[in-house]
């Protein structure tokens, strides 16, 4: 069986599929700093929460106008790593995520307020009850290698935008475009 010291020695080698290059190597996470991460996510997500929705869409404005001025940058980045034509990487991914954030933006109000329940039951019809969104915690996001910015980027603002707080698992084929 494995220790944490010899998990944390293992290296991941990110590879550009259409030459084979070694693009970076990088350490892979051990257990505990696993568990680490996942305490510091509890830790900061009340936080988070506490901003509130408007603050939480400011910071998710700032992420939409971020990725659109890095727009090229991260779409090379995933090509050379995913090894997706550049123009795929563009539309597929970077697009993708530009347009859920606007998505949020235009809709986390709508999306995320108190909704009043009906009651069907007469002998409870003078009673009134309330559907009421809370944040979950810390949200795990495993990303797959064939989408590794898009689904990820997406789960990931969902989350953030409900209060939510997370913790990334790249794929360790494309671990270079979660950076």
């Amino acid at each position: 069986m494995a220790t944490d010291v010899q998990i944390a020695a293992r290296k991941l080698a990110s590879l550009n599929p259409a030459t084979g290059k070694v693009l970076r190597e990088l350490d892979c996470a051990s257990e505990s700093e696993v568990e680490a991460a996942v305490a510091r996510a509890r830790v900061a997500q009340a936080g988070w929460n506490d901003l509130g929705l408007r603050r939480r869409i400011a910071v998710l404005r700032k992420f939409q106008r971020n990725l659109h001025e890095s727009k090229s940058e991260i779409a090379e980045a995933i090509t050379r790593e995913a090894g997706k034509p550049l123009v795929e990487s563009l539309v597929t991914e970077v697009l993708v995520v530009l347009d859920a954030a606007r998505f949020l933006i235009d809709n986390a109000w709508r999306l995320l307020r108190d909704e009043p329940v009906p009651h069907g039951n007469l002998a409870t019809k003078l009673k009134s009850g309330w559907l009421v969104r809370e944040p979950h915690g810390v949200i795990g996001i495993i990303s797959p290698w064939n989408y590794p910015f898009s689904i990820p980027a997406t789960e990931t603002l969902a989350a953030l935008v409900a209060g939510n707080a997370v913790v990334l698992k790249p794929s360790e084929l494309t671990p270079l475009v979660a950076l």
